[in-house]
C-alpha cells in the first residue's frame, strides 16, 4: 500500500481479455465482467494502446482530439440536444453509437459506443471497486480498478481532462491527471452547453458521480 493509501498492483497481474474486434487492422480488446446487460467494456481508452495509458481526449460530441479546448473551437456548444434519438428540427439525438458525434464508433467502428449514464450506473452498481498505484514499463500509473461479478477486471486511469478556459492558462491545459478523471457518456443537458461524465477521483469515497456534467468544451477520455 503506498502513502497515500492506493494499493500498488503490477501490470502483469492485471491483464484480462475476454476476447477483440478489428477494425480497419486494428484489434481491440474487451473484457466481460459479467454485467446483467451483458456489456462487454474496452481493456483501454480510445486513443491509447494499453490499459494504462490515458488515450486521446475530445470535446463532448466530436471525433478528433484537438491542441486546445475552448469555447470558441467546441462544435457542440450551445446546441440544443435530448438523449433519445427521436425525430427533432434543432435537435442531435442520442449520440452514442452515431459516428458523426461518437469518437468511438467513428474510430474504433460500429461494435463500439461511448457509455451512456446507465451503462456507467450499472458499471457502477455490480462491480467491486478498488484505487489503485499500477506499476507499468512508464511508471506508476493511478486509477480505479473495477471488478465484475465474474472476477473480471478493468482499469480506469486518473487522466485529468483538458480545459484552455479556467485560470488564464494556456489552452489546452492539462489538469488533475494522477488526481481526478472524466469520462464523457451521452448524457446531456439540453440547453446550457454541458454533457455528462463519469467522475474519478483518488479519494476512497470516490468514483461516485456517474451523473455529473462538465462543459462539452472540455477534453475528456472516453473508455467504450
Amino acid at each position: 500500500t503506498a502513502s497515500d493509501g492506493t494499493t500498488i498492483q503490477a501490470l502483469e497481474w492485471f491483464v484480462v481479455s475476454s476476447g477483440d474486434i478489428e477494425h480497419n487492422g486494428h484489434y481491440h480488446h474487451y473484457v466481460d465482467l459479467g454485467l446483467p446487460s451483458g456489456n462487454l467494456w474496452a481493456t483501454h481508452n480510445v486513443g491509447a494502446d494499453t490499459l494504462y495509458k490515458h488515450g486521446d481526449y475530445f470535446a463532448w460530441g466530436e471525433i478528433e482530439p484537438k491542441t486546445a479546448y475552448t469555447i470558441a473551437n467546441c462544435v457542440m456548444w450551445d446546441k440544443a440536444m435530448w438523449d433519445q434519438p427521436v425525430s427533432h428540427d434543432d435537435s442531435i439525438r442520442g449520440i452514442s453509437g452515431n459516428a458523426n458525434y461518437d469518437a468511438a464508433t467513428a474510430i474504433w467502428g460500429d461494435e463500439w459506443r461511448m457509455p451512456t449514464m446507465e451503462d456507467y450506473q450499472e458499471l457502477y452498481e455490480n462491480c467491486t471497486r478498488q484505487l489503485l498505484d499500477m506499476l507499468t514499463p512508464d511508471g506508476y500509473v493511478k486509477g480505479w480498478m473495477f471488478m465484475g461479478p465474474n472476477n473480471n477486471r478493468i482499469f480506469i486511469p486518473l487522466s485529468g481532462y483538458r480545459d484552455g478556459e479556467s485560470y488564464g492558462e494556456v489552452p489546452g491545459d492539462f489538469y488533475a491527471v494522477g488526481e481526478m478523471a472524466h469520462y464523457w457518456h451521452s448524457s446531456v443537458l439540453k440547453y446550457n452547453s454541458g454533457a455528462g461524465i463519469l467522475y474519478l477521483e483518488l479519494g476512497w469515497n470516490g468514483p461516485y458521480y456517474y451523473n455529473y456534467h462538465v462543459s462539452r468544451y472540455h477534453g475528456c477520455n472516453i473508455r467504450p
